[in-house]
C-alpha cells in the first residue's frame, strides 16, 4: 500500500513465476503491488497480475484505469463504513467510480404520473447516409429505450420511406439526400434551426453524427451556415461520431463549443476525441477529457473500456466496470440515442444525467453478455429499454 518504487527485479520474477504456473490464483490487497494507485500502469518493468483485488476504503483512482485491467483482475471494494461527512468534504472534481448498483440512485428521468408525451422529453435525431443507414436505426432504437416522449428524425430518403416498417413511433420529419460520396447533406435543415425556424420551441435535443459520413468536400459555406446555427441552438445538442467529425474538420472546436448558446453533449471514442482537441492526444483520460470540458464548456464522454464522463464545471465520472463482450460495432449508436433521450427528458441537461446514461448502457450489455452471451447493438437496445423502464 501506498507504494511509489517499481518493485525489486527479484520480486517481479517471483511474481511472473507465480503467473506462468499457476494463473489466476493471487488475491491483491488494496493495490496489486508494483501497480500505479495514481495512473494503473507498473511502476517498473512489471507488477503483480491479480485475479482478485480487494481494495480498501474508496475506490483508488489507478485501479480503473484501462492500462490496469491487465493487472488488477476482477476488482471489489471493501467498505470501510466512511463517515458521510467525510465523503462530502472531498474535493468537487475528484472522481467518482460509478457500478451497476448506482444506477436506481442515479438522476435518471422520473416523469410526473399526469405527464402528456411533449412533457417527457421531445428529441430529433439526425442519422444515417447511404451507406450507413443501420447507425441511423441503431440511435433511434436507442433514443426510444431512453423513454422519450416524442421521437422525430431526419434520415436518408430511403431509410425515411421504410421507417413505418420497423420503427412505427418514430415520425419522419424530412428525407435528405446524399452527396457525391454518399455523405447526408444537411443543408436543408437550415431554415428549421433558424432562430424563428419550425422547429423553434418544438425540440428539447437534437442528436448529429450517427452514420451521416464525413463533411461533403462541396458547398462549405452552406455548411457553415449550419453550424453557425447550430451554435445558436439554445437546447440541448448531442454530437456523435460523423457530427464530432465534421466539426473536427470545420477547425476551432474548441472555440465553437464555448461559443454555443445552450448545452452541449460530445461523445466521443479516443480517436474522434483528438481530431477534436489534437493538443490532448495521448493524455491520461480523466485529465484530457476534464480539460477538454473545461476548455469548451461541453460535457464529455470520453468511450474505452471504463469510460470517463467530465463536466465543464470540473466534476468527473467513471466506469467501474468493464467487459470486451460490449466492444462491438453499433453500440456507440445505441448510446448516442439514449443518452440524447436521456437528457431530452431534463429540465436542465446535466453532465451527471449523460453520465447515468452511459453507466446504463455499459450495464445493459454486461447483462445481455452475462445472460445470453449476446451483445449485438440491438440486444443491448433492447436491454435498455427493459432496464430503463421501471424509471416511467
Amino acid at each position: 500500500m501506498g507504494q511509489q518504487r517499481p518493485l525489486p527485479e527479484a520480486l517481479q520474477e517471483l511474481f511472473a513465476r507465480r503467473h506462468r504456473c499457476r494463473p489466476g490464483r493471487v488475491v491483491a490487497l488494496d493495490v496489486p503491488s508494483g501497480l500505479c494507485s495514481d495512473r494503473g500502469t507498473p511502476l517498473g518493468d512489471s507488477a503483480c497480475r491479480a485475479a482478485l483485488t480487494l481494495t480498501i476504503g474508496l475506490c483508488k483512482r489507478g485501479l480503473i484505469q484501462d492500462p490496469a485491467l491487465a493487472w488488477v483482475g476482477r476488482l471489489e471494494r471493501i467498505d470501510l463504513g466512511l463517515p458521510a461527512r467525510l465523503l462530502a468534504s472531498l474535493p468537487a472534481d475528484t472522481p467518482l467510480a460509478l457500478s451497476g448498483e448506482d444506477i436506481g440512485a442515479g438522476p435518471g428521468p422520473h416523469p410526473p404520473a399526469a405527464a402528456s408525451k411533449y412533457e417527457r422529453g421531445r428529441l430529433m435525431v439526425i442519422a444515417g447516409s447511404e451507406r450507413y443507414r443501420g447507425a441511423a436505426a441503431l440511435a433511434l432504437r436507442g433514443a426510444l429505450a431512453s423513454g422519450c416522449g416524442s421521437l422525430r428524425a431526419c434520415l436518408p430518403r430511403a431509410l425515411c420511406e421504410s421507417l413505418w416498417l420497423g420503427m412505427p413511433e418514430v415520425v419522419p420529419e424530412i428525407a435528405l439526400s446524399g452527396a457525391a460520396d454518399g455523405s447526408l447533406q444537411l443543408e436543408p435543415l437550415l431554415p428549421l434551426l433558424d432562430d424563428a425556424g419550425a422547429w423553434a420551441g418544438r425540440l428539447d435535443a437534437l442528436l448529429i453524427g450517427p452514420g451521416i459520413g464525413p463533411a461533403p468536400a462541396a458547398g462549405a459555406a452552406a455548411s457553415e451556415g449550419i453550424w453557425q446555427a447550430l451554435r445558436r441552438w439554445p437546447q440541448l445538442l448531442v454530437l456523435d461520431a460523423d457530427g464530432l467529425n465534421r466539426l473536427a474538420a470545420r477547425g476551432e472546436a474548441a472555440a465553437w463549443l464555448s461559443g454555443r448558446h445552450g448545452p452541449t453533449w460530445l461523445t466521443p471514442h479516443p480517436a474522434e476525441f483528438g481530431r477534436l482537441f489534437p493538443e490532448l492526444r495521448g493524455a491520461e483520460p480523466l485529465e484530457a477529457a476534464a480539460t477538454a470540458a473545461g476548455s469548451s464548456g461541453a460535457a464529455i464522454l470520453l468511450k474505452g473500456a471504463r469510460s470517463v464522463v467530465a463536466a465543464p464545471d470540473g466534476r468527473r465520472w467513471q466506469l467501474r466496470h468493464a467487459s470486451g463482450a460490449v466492444a462491438r460495432a453499433g453500440l456507440g449508436d445505441v448510446l448516442a440515442g439514449f443518452s440524447a433521450g436521456i437528457g431530452a427528458q431534463m429540465e436542465t441537461a446535466d453532465a451527471a444525467h449523460l453520465a447515468w446514461a452511459a453507466l446504463s448502457h455499459a450495464e445493459a450489455g454486461r447483462h445481455c453478455a452475462a445472460a445470453a452471451g449476446e451483445t449485438t447493438a440491438s440486444a443491448v437496445a433492447g436491454a435498455l429499454a427493459r432496464q430503463t423502464r421501471p424509471k416511467h
